[in-house]
């Protein structure tokens, strides 16, 4: 009696503890880092807490995980991440030796360089179902349109007309600038793949059409009233050839619905005609100034032509040249430049407040001198194997071309930006960096699982 009885009794206790066992389960290896992928997309441009928290809970939700992420972690991105986390450390603790005063400082700065190569935590929820990276575009796109609206409420859009430099949440023009471009060249490159896949929907299409057509002016605006040089060339470089190559591909598509692709450019223009037709033109008058100091340093040379932003960049680009060639291999370690700079006697190196600059306006120069060579290399090869491999499946695949297209063009405007910036340990870049390396990683590893990615 007691065997007949014992086996419904067990199946009637086991199988509901392990139905909700494997839910709960589910619930921390999939739901968990999805939420937090959702809320640091949509927190990027308008909340640094918000990001973190989704970046922990992602983080929580794959550790979970565990399998899975050391399975993944043996691929080539993720483990020269760890290298350059490795070196990053190594340097920090032989050179805080040499910089006791700045030894802080020095762990401070290292932090922040470590923290721009955990983006592989952020492409794990994604490489599941690449769909989810369309989702997290959407939502970090979501998240910059309201941030710079927010600010246009704010402060008037008028004071902006007025010459005033709009900086959006992240309160740096030059940044906000090129945060726009970078969404601007995904419109672009999106635009006719959404016309495409809706043109059976009339009424969605055309609230879609809206929407693109609204975003696409304040992204046009915030470029444009930053009065960002900088950014403008990447664009200048980057959108032509674009809009060409997409204008061929999809020739057929704007034929068809060519109100749509018409009232695209009609919005280019009539808000480019609002600004140039503005009180004053920032963004004008800052570009005929950049004429005349170089033509200055040009005339004059660089330490004897006027203080000036040329003359200023170009001096601290040979000065870090310059203390590169000292420390050529493994540079003076993270945190090092004000001090550097405190021991120079070029008085343009110095702030108008008389305190040194903190860096030296170019990501490679500010590279080599923290970490040499040996670190440049390093960090470059986890940018260039993204970089490469979107440009080997874009010549060679054809359905995920617009991914690959997007990945190329942001990451040529990172390249453009980081030759006379440098706001890489920034938390409104490293949220920036985080998304797009992340998301265009997991789209590569998703085409070509067998790359050595």
């Amino acid at each position: 009696m007691s065997s007949y009885y014992s086996e419904p009794k067990k199946q009637f206790f086991v199988y509901p503890l392990k139905y909700i066992n494997a839910l709960f389960q589910k619930w921390q290896l999939e739901i968990l880092p999805i939420i937090g992928l959702y809320i640091c997309a949509i927190s990027t441009f308008i909340s640094t807490s918000f990001f973190n928290i989704g970046f922990f809970i992602i983080i929580c939700g794959l550790l979970i995980n565990y399998r899975f992420f050391f399975r993944y972690i043996r691929f080539t991105i993720p483990l020269i991440c760890i290298f350059c986390i490795i070196f990053i450390i190594i340097r920090t603790y032989l050179a805080s030796f040499h910089n006791p005063s700045i030894s802080n400082l020095m762990w401070e700065r290292s932090f922040d360089w470590i923290r721009l190569f955990i983006f592989f935590f952020f492409a794990l929820p994604i490489i599941k179902d690449p769909k989810r990276g369309y989702i997290v575009f959407f939502l970090a796109l979501l998240s910059l349109i309201f941030g710079n609206l927010y600010f246009f409420y704010e402060n008037g859009l008028i004071e902006y007309l007025r010459g005033a430099r709009f900086g959006g949440y992240v309160g740096k023009p030059i940044a906000n600038s090129f945060y726009s471009s970078v969404a601007l060249t995904g419109m672009i490159v999106y635009f006719p793949e959404l016309i495409k896949k809706n043109r059976s929907k009339p009424i969605y299409l055309s609230l879609l059409s809206l929407a693109s057509f609204f975003c696409l002016a304040i992204l046009i605006s915030s470029i444009v009233l930053s009065s960002s040089r900088g950014p403008l060339v990447g664009l200048i470089i980057v959108l032509p050839p674009l809009i060409i190559y997409q204008a061929y591909k999809n020739i057929n598509v704007i034929f068809r619905h060519l109100f749509f692709y018409i009232f695209f450019v009609l919005t280019i223009i009539g808000v480019l005609s609002i600004h140039f037709s503005s009180f004053s033109f920032p963004l004008k008058n800052r570009i005929y100034k950049t004429f005349h100091e170089v033509k200055d340093v040009y005339k004059h040379g660089t330490y004897n032509s006027s203080r000036n932003n040329v003359s200023i960049r170009i001096q601290m680009w040979q000065f870090g040249f310059q203390k590169w060639t000292e420390q050529p291999f493994i540079g003076f370690g993270p945190g090092t430049t004000e001090k550097l700079i405190t021991q120079t006697k070029i008085q343009k190196l110095k702030h108008t407040s008389g305190k040194p600059y903190d860096h030296l306006h170019n990501y490679y120069i500010m590279n080599i001198v923290s970490f040499g060579i040996v670190g440049l290399i390093l960090f470059s090869s986890v940018f260039f194997i993204i970089f490469i491999n979107a440009i080997k499946l874009f010549n060679k695949n054809t359905e995920n071309r617009n991914d690959n297209l997007f990945i190329i063009c942001s990451f040529v405007l990172i390249i453009l930006y980081s030759l006379t910036d440098f706001r890489h340990l920034n938390h409104d870049w490293r949220f920036f960096w985080i998304i797009i390396s992340g998301v265009g990683y997991s789209f590569i590893f998703s085409q070509k699982k067998k790359m050595l990615l």
